[in-house]
């Protein structure tokens, strides 16, 4: 038998008879320190065979993990992009259908006469009468004028063209019409992408 086997026996022994002082509430104190002390020494021998095991991660590692979240940002990021640019439009599509139809009202309520390009926003924000004057009969019809998302404009403009960018909400006050005057262009197309709108 080799010397090793022997030393592996006698430790084994020994902390067996250790166990069972233990077990049996006997020296308790003492058990425990000659317990340590074995162990100690056991695990000391054990060590000076195997090399010290080294914790941490290595530098390709954590290069491998950095490249998995690169890409990973490079695929959701955009998708993030199209999110904010579908909430914009959804946003200036409700505020477009907001307005007509509150110019629909106007309109029903005032002889079919639409709120007029100069004072638009006093006429559509407060009171008018049935001329379309300052009064008390009917409105208001919104709180204020929205902002087109796309321009950051909340302002009127009458110049005839669509999607020239001068202000937020290209309005005729002859038909009632309106429609964001953005030039927001992400088709690719010549042209607002809101002109249909």
């Amino acid at each position: 038998m080799t010397t090793s086997r022997r030393f592996k026996g006698a430790v084994k022994q020994c902390i067996d008879w250790v166990d069972t002082l233990i077990a049996e509430e006997k020296y308790y104190a003492e058990c425990c320190v000659i317990y340590q002390t074995v162990s100690r020494t056991f695990l000391m021998k054990r060590g000076k065979k195997m090399k010290a095991k080294r914790s941490g991660f290595t530098l390709v590692e954590i290069l491998i993990v950095v490249v998995i979240l690169g890409i990973l940002a490079a695929i959701v990021i955009p998708q993030f992009t199209e999110a904010s640019t579908e909430a914009k439009l959804s946003s200036l599509c409700t505020d477009l259908q907001t307005l007509r139809s509150q110019i629909e009202l106007y309109k029903i309520q005032h002889n079919d006469v639409p709120p007029s390009f100069a004072n638009f926003v006093a006429q559509m924000t407060a009171q008018t009468d049935i001329t379309g004057a300052v009064g008390t009969d009917y409105g208001p019809y919104v709180q204020k004028i929205a902002t087109n998302q796309f321009n950051n404009l909340e302002t009127l403009d009458n110049t005839g063209t669509i999607g020239d960018n001068v202000g937020g909400w290209e309005y005729n006050a002859t038909t009632g019409q309106i429609n964001a005057d953005d030039d927001y262009d992400n088709d690719g197309v010549p042209g607002s992408d809101h002109v249909s709108l």
